[in-house]
This record gives C-alpha cells, sequence and structure tokens, in this order.
C-alpha cells in the first residue's frame, strides 16, 4: 500500500485494530479514520510518514495505542492528538521528533510513551 484515499476505510466502522506497518505510505489523507470512532490500536511504523496533522486523527477518541516508530516523521501539530482523549500508548521511537510541545500530549492520559530523545 503507498497511498490511502480519504474514504479506505468508511465503510469499516467495527474496525477495532488497524495495523499499517512498513507500507511505504508517504503521508495520511484528510480525516482518513473519521468514521472509525471503535478503532483502539493502530499501527503505523516503518512506513514513510513526515508530517501529521490536525486532521489526521480526527474522530478517534477511543484510541488507546498509537505507534509511529521508524518513520521519518519530524512534524506534528500541536493539536494532533486532540481528539485521542482514550489514547494511553504513544510510540514516536526511531523518528526526528526531538522534543513534543505540550499542546500534542496534554489532553491524553498517556501511561506508556516511547520516543528517542
Amino acid at each position: 500500500i503507498t497511498t490511502l484515499a480519504a474514504h479506505t476505510f468508511a465503510l469499516c466502522t467495527e474496525l477495532r485494530v488497524l495495523d499499517l506497518s512498513q507500507n511505504p505510505i508517504e503521508s495520511l489523507p484528510y480525516k482518513p479514520f473519521f468514521r472509525n470512532s471503535k478503532l483502539k490500536w493502530i499501527k503505523l511504523s516503518g512506513t514513510k510518514i513526515a508530517r501529521l496533522g490536525p486532521e489526521h486523527f480526527a474522530g478517534l477518541g477511543a484510541l488507546k495505542s498509537l505507534t509511529l516508530s521508524y518513520n521519518p516523521l519530524d512534524s506534528i501539530d500541536p493539536f494532533a492528538f486532540l481528539p485521542l482523549k482514550s489514547l494511553k500508548t504513544l510510540d514516536l521511537e526511531a523518528t526526528n521528533i526531538t522534543a513534543i510541545p505540550s499542546a500534542v500530549i496534554q489532553n491524553c492520559g498517556l501511561t506508556q510513551y516511547v520516543a528517542n530523545f
């Protein structure tokens, strides 16, 4: 998988786990998981995603685990994780992120956080 359309998972409303690891996805479309409110776990490690915007995790209030490790990720919008009210685990290992603004994680009740800085 190299690209995702905005509505790729729109009909998968019961989706709980999504693993797109090791796919050469370079970017996420606008609100790619908006209709997937039951998603609990997303793994995007080993992709080519470099940027996360405020629209990328809209609708994911039930998400508990997000893995973004081993990506060329170098930019996270301060509001990117705002919708992730239930997030417990965030993995940013082996990315180009050197610091996380407090606004990025202020609404999350993280219990496990992995980073390389």
